[in-house]
Protein backbone atom coordinates (compact mmCIF):
# COMPACT_ATOMS: atom_id res chain seq x y z
CA UNK A 1 0.00 0.00 0.00
CA UNK A 2 1.24 3.48 -0.83
CA UNK A 3 0.91 6.57 1.29
CA UNK A 4 0.70 10.02 -0.33
CA UNK A 5 2.44 12.77 1.65
CA UNK A 6 2.29 16.47 0.89
CA UNK A 7 4.51 19.31 2.02
CA UNK A 8 4.63 22.97 1.09
CA UNK A 9 7.68 24.71 -0.36
CA UNK A 10 7.58 28.34 -1.49
CA UNK A 11 3.77 28.25 -1.28
CA UNK A 12 3.59 25.24 -3.62
CA UNK A 13 2.41 21.73 -2.81
CA UNK A 14 5.09 19.07 -3.12
CA UNK A 15 3.77 15.50 -3.33
CA UNK A 16 5.68 12.43 -2.18
CA UNK A 17 4.73 8.77 -2.22
CA UNK A 18 5.94 6.26 0.34
CA UNK A 19 5.69 2.67 -0.84
CA UNK A 20 4.76 -0.21 1.47
CA UNK A 21 5.96 1.47 4.67
CA UNK A 22 9.51 1.61 3.30
CA UNK A 23 11.93 4.35 4.23
CA UNK A 24 12.20 5.41 0.59
CA UNK A 25 10.11 8.33 -0.64
CA UNK A 26 9.38 9.17 -4.25
CA UNK A 27 8.90 12.78 -5.29
CA UNK A 28 6.12 13.40 -7.79
CA UNK A 29 8.45 15.24 -10.14
CA UNK A 30 5.77 15.91 -12.77
CA UNK A 31 3.47 17.78 -10.39
CA UNK A 32 6.37 19.54 -8.66
CA UNK A 33 7.70 20.79 -12.00
CA UNK A 34 4.23 21.99 -13.05
CA UNK A 35 3.82 23.85 -9.74
CA UNK A 36 6.94 25.85 -10.62
CA UNK A 37 5.98 26.32 -14.30
CA UNK A 38 8.60 23.83 -15.48
CA UNK A 39 8.39 20.74 -17.68
CA UNK A 40 9.78 17.47 -16.28
CA UNK A 41 10.91 16.28 -19.72
CA UNK A 42 12.87 19.48 -20.32
CA UNK A 43 14.44 19.14 -16.86
CA UNK A 44 15.48 15.55 -17.62
CA UNK A 45 17.17 16.71 -20.85
CA UNK A 46 19.43 19.26 -19.14
CA UNK A 47 23.12 18.28 -19.03
CA UNK A 48 23.25 19.15 -15.32
CA UNK A 49 20.30 16.84 -14.62
CA UNK A 50 21.86 14.00 -16.59
CA UNK A 51 25.09 14.46 -14.63
CA UNK A 52 23.17 14.48 -11.33
CA UNK A 53 21.26 11.29 -12.23
CA UNK A 54 24.42 9.51 -13.37
CA UNK A 55 26.25 10.43 -10.16
CA UNK A 56 23.41 9.03 -8.03
CA UNK A 57 23.29 5.82 -10.06
CA UNK A 58 27.06 5.34 -9.94
CA UNK A 59 27.14 6.01 -6.20
CA UNK A 60 24.95 2.96 -5.66
CA UNK A 61 22.49 4.92 -3.52
CA UNK A 62 19.60 4.19 -5.89
CA UNK A 63 19.61 1.52 -8.62
CA UNK A 64 18.91 2.89 -12.10
CA UNK A 65 15.67 0.91 -12.41
CA UNK A 66 14.36 2.67 -9.28
CA UNK A 67 15.42 6.18 -10.22
CA UNK A 68 12.18 7.08 -12.00
CA UNK A 69 8.76 5.46 -11.93
CA UNK A 70 6.17 6.63 -14.45
CA UNK A 71 2.57 6.18 -13.30
CA UNK A 72 -0.42 6.62 -15.58
CA UNK A 73 -4.09 6.13 -14.76
CA UNK A 74 -5.60 5.62 -11.33
CA UNK A 75 -5.92 8.42 -8.81
CA UNK A 76 -4.79 11.82 -10.17
CA UNK A 77 -2.56 12.54 -7.14
CA UNK A 78 -0.68 9.28 -7.82
CA UNK A 79 0.00 9.94 -11.51
CA UNK A 80 3.20 11.35 -12.96
CA UNK A 81 6.93 10.74 -12.97
CA UNK A 82 8.13 9.74 -9.54
CA UNK A 83 11.76 10.49 -8.72
CA UNK A 84 13.38 8.72 -5.80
Amino acid sequence: MSVILTKRFKDQEIIFEQKNNSTQLYLNATKTAKNFNKDINEWKRLPSTKEYIESIIHSGIIPERQMFIVKQGGKPQEQGTMDS
